[in-house]
Parts: structure tokens; C-alpha cells; sequence
């Protein structure tokens, strides 16, 4: 097969673009941040934050934030939102997209870091329920015991909280679908810190196949499959 190819150019870090509406992060945003969750100013841990597997120059933000609940990334929310500081959500970097890049700086809220808890295993609903950070290998490991299995696999050890909001799908799509298929419920946290439910409960959920936002993305309630069968 022979393809049309564009030569990219190899450059430094993206300019940041100035927007007058948009606030950096100063000294008293910081310590507002701090007193909510860990964070971090480390140019490393910064540069980490800035970049995903693609081909994208890295940008990083001003700060990194490492919250532990739903209530957490909520209070970092509204403090950003009040003082309108851009946020970009972060999971463990393995999009392809550069989505992860802050051009306009702001905060990076890292779930993929402490919110990596798997909350419940219905294994007689063929359900499970996860916090947003974790990966799809982790959420397969603690499941392994059940005979159960969860099925959107895109290639990378992503969270499901990314693949979520990505609408991931892979190599199993054509058979068990993607992750607009298997997810059933969703908290979700809006730009302003508000918390939102998705669905009633479980049975209504399964019952209906209930449609759920793209946004961020606190925890995931993904559907399973036997492991039989793949």
C-alpha cells in the first residue's frame, strides 16, 4: 500500500495563547488548591502532565492536583471556576489526542493517581462500579475472581474514567461494543464543582440502557462480560 505522507516538524513546547479572561495561578489560588489535595509545582511532574503518546509537544500546566474523592475534584472545580482558571483533566496520558496539553496553563486534576478504587462487584447483574482512575487492566484484575470480565479494550492500560469521556473503543468493539455500550451510570463533576448522578438505580439502568454525558468523570459503572464468552 502506498500512502500520501506529511513530513512534521519537530519543535519546542506550543506558545501558550493570552486570554484576558483566563487567571493564573497565583500564590493564593495555590494555597487554596493545597488546602483541598496534594499538589504539586515539580517541572517534572508538571512536563509529565503536559503530555500524552502523541505526536503533540508537550505543554504543561502551572500546577498539578491529586484528589483522592468526587468531593475533592468538586471543591477544585469551584475554586478554579470562581477565580476562572482553565482545569484539564488527566488520567494516566495514554490518549492519542494531546488533549492533556494546557495552552493557556491553569490546573491539572490527576485522578489517575489515588482515585483507583474499585467500589462494587455485582457479579449477578453482571455489573461493577469504579472510581475514575482506574485503569482497565486494575478494574480486570479485581474482577478476575467473579468470572467476569470487562470488555472495551483500546489497546492501552487506560482508565475508565478516560475511556469514558473519550468514548473509547478497540479491538472488541465489533463484538461487545464501546464505551458509549458499556457504561450504565456516571457521577460527574461540571466545570463549575456541581455533582451530578446519572440514573436511578442499577435495575433501571440495565433495564432502560440509560445514555450518560461525556464530561468530567468522577466514577463509571461499566457492564461485563463472561469470560466464556470471548
Amino acid at each position: 500500500m502506498r500512502a500520501a505522507l506529511r513530513r512534521c516538524a519537530v519543535a519546542g513546547p506550543a506558545p501558550r495563547r493570552a486570554l484576558s479572561s483566563a487567571a493564573a495561578v497565583d500564590d493564593r489560588l495555590l494555597a487554596s488548591l493545597e488546602a483541598v489535595c496534594d499538589t504539586s509545582t515539580n517541572a517534572s511532574i508538571l512536563a509529565r502532565h503536559g503530555k500524552d503518546e502523541s505526536h503533540h509537544a508537550c505543554v504543561p500546566p502551572d500546577v498539578v492536583a491529586f484528589p483522592a474523592s468526587t468531593e475533592e475534584v468538586s471543591a477544585l472545580l469551584q475554586l478554579c471556576h470562581e477565580r476562572k482558571t482553565p482545569v484539564v483533566p488527566f488520567g494516566v496520558g495514554t490518549s492519542l489526542e494531546g488533549h492533556v496539553q494546557a495552552p493557556r496553563g491553569g490546573l491539572s486534576i490527576d485522578v489517575g493517581a489515588k482515585m483507583t478504587a474499585m467500589l462494587e462487584e455485582n457479579a449477578g447483574d453482571m455489573d461493577c462500579r469504579a472510581e475514575a482512575g482506574a485503569t482497565r487492566k486494575a478494574v480486570n484484575a479485581a474482577l478476575r475472581h467473579t468470572g467476569l470480565e470487562f470488555m472495551v479494550d483500546p489497546g492501552a492500560d487506560a482508565t475508565v474514567g478516560g475511556m469514558a469521556a473519550c468514548g473509547a473503543s478497540g479491538t472488541t468493539a465489533v463484538r461487545y461494543g464501546t464505551m458509549r455500550d458499556a457504561v450504565l451510570g456516571l457521577t460527574v463533576v461540571l466545570a463549575d464543582g456541581t455533582v451530578l448522578e446519572t440514573g436511578r438505580t442499577r435495575v433501571i439502568q440495565r433495564r432502560f440502557n440509560v445514555s450518560v454525558p461525556r464530561a468530567h468523570v468522577s466514577e463509571t459503572a461499566p457492564t461485563l462480560r463472561e469470560r466464556s464468552e470471548r
